[in-house]
């Protein structure tokens, strides 16, 4: 129903909470679309390892298949981020994890001083 609302109403907006990981962002993994502009994009940062998008998209333009199916062959093979939020945010978590197994000692050197 709501796609049926933005695919017909010129103005309408589409807004949504986009999980995200604590990786540097960059523009290009905003979802786009030929018949919506990207009018916000704001980061909350939720833990070290995740983080989540407001996006708001708004449609400047009807609809058209054919520009739509232009626009999707050209992104073949495209993979946004949240495509591959998992791997993302566990191999974080593994390299945390080494990283403190690997400080827990700050020295190499049993306990002894003397």
């Amino acid at each position: 129903m709501l796609w049926k609302i933005i695919v017909h109403c010129a103005g309408g907006r589409l807004v949504f909470f986009m999980p995200a990981t604590s990786e540097p962002y960059r523009e290009d993994q905003a979802p786009c679309h030929p018949m919506l502009h990207l009018v916000e994009n704001t980061k909350q940062l939720l833990t070290t390892r995740y983080s989540r998008r407001l996006v708001t998209l708004q449609k400047v333009r009807p609809y058209d298949a054919a520009v739509a199916q232009q626009f999707r062959k050209q992104r073949t093979g495209y993979v946004m981020e949240i495509d591959k939020i998992h791997e993302i945010v566990y191999a974080q978590k593994q390299q945390q994890q080494q990283a403190s197994r690997t400080g827990s000692s700050c020295s190499g050197e049993s306990g002894n001083t003397g």
